[in-house]
């Protein structure tokens, strides 16, 4: 049982193992979490992998993909040869440029605000009077539903 009042560990060792909410810090030796049977078999094959794959042969992966990727244009027959493959320039560009990041929620929320006409600028005059309106009846910044 682990001693929740100091924060330690079973035996009374100094290092903290929950914070302040009971759950698990980082590093703890309490619960390590669930981890895979497979971890050691996947870092053995990954170190293999490393082994046998040198910059010169991944250097040889990369221009077959950009290969794929552009495909092969027949300019004797006037036709493509080998058609551009997009996944290969898609897989191309992952490594190139990084993977898309989604917009962030400032940006969706200005998209939506657009698409239904409404505003984000906010009326200096209205804005006063509502927090004219709220010191006047001594609203404490809780909502009338949580007030009580």
């Amino acid at each position: 049982m682990i001693d929740n009042t100091s924060n330690g560990t079973p035996n009374g060792d100094a290092k903290p193992q929950r914070d302040e909410r009971g759950l698990f810090l980082p590093g703890n030796t309490v619960s390590r979490g669930h981890p895979s049977p497979h971890t050691k078999k996947i870092a053995g094959l990954r170190a293999e992998l490393f082994r046998a794959i040198d910059a010169e042969k991944w250097r040889e992966v990369i221009l077959a993909m950009h290969k794929e990727a552009v495909g092969v244009w027949d300019a004797i027959e006037g036709k493509w040869a080998a058609r551009p493959n997009v996944r290969a320039a898609e897989w191309l560009a992952d490594r190139l440029i990084g993977k898309p990041v989604e917009a962030g929620a400032e940006d969706r929320l200005k998209r939506i605000e657009e698409a239904l006409g409404l505003s984000n600028e906010l009326d200096p005059e209205y804005l006063a009077s509502i927090l004219e309106s709220a010191r006047r009846e001594g609203d404490d910044g809780e909502s009338g539903d949580n007030a009580g």
